[in-house]
């Protein structure tokens, strides 16, 4: 990802502030072998040779908008999101569901919610998700169910103040953030 030919590409990018996002990764059970959710063969890169190369990008183009998608497969660390954060001003997280990352919230919600409020500017309601007309199915988008489930799921995460149960995940503990943290998330 960070091989010299893509230079002039984030070189334009960053000297025009043009966002790239970058869907990079998936979850790291993905790629752990004793893991039963394994999906990776040993032919493919590891998920840290793909964030040492996102990495060498930002090294070469420091004021590149860099935006990864899905939390950047991050939910269960908290010190390397801080760390990425801090180290490269213009990167931002979306908060595409994943599920996943919701359980990693949920080992550690007031660590995490201190990260959103901190970082609220640079975390984004996520766009990668399904793509259909609400105007069509408003209820079930209103109501949280079908194509709703998962753009509600990140809503939920954010703003209630009470414990629930995924029905995929088990118990999430939301973080149950103010109203100006998630206007700047969501706007």
């Amino acid at each position: 990802l960070d091989d010299p030919m893509y230079d002039k590409f984030f070189a334009y990018a960053e000297e025009h502030g043009m966002p790239i996002k970058m869907h990079l990764g998936d979850p790291a059970y993905m790629w752990d072998p004793a893991d039963r959710r394994y999906q990776f063969g040993k032919d493919m890169p590891s998920l840290e040779q793909l964030r040492s190369e996102a990495e060498g990008i930002l090294a070469k183009f420091p004021k590149l908008k860099l935006h990864f998608a899905h939390f950047y497969f991050l939910g269960h660390d908290l010190e390397y999101a801080e760390r990425l954060l801090e180290t490269w001003p213009n990167v931002a997280l979306d908060l595409t569901p994943g599920g996943e990352m919701f359980v990693g919230f949920s080992e550690r919600p007031e660590e995490w919610r201190v990260f959103f409020c901190k970082y609220a500017d640079r975390i984004y309601y996520g766009t990668d998700t399904y793509n259909m007309f609400y105007s069509e199915i408003l209820e079930e988008y209103e109501n949280g169910t079908g194509v709703g489930f998962r753009n509600n799921q990140v809503r939920r995460m954010l703003e209630w103040s009470e414990p629930y149960e995924d029905p995929y995940y088990g118990p999430f503990i939301p973080m149950h953030l103010d109203e100006e943290v998630l206007k700047k998330i969501y706007c």
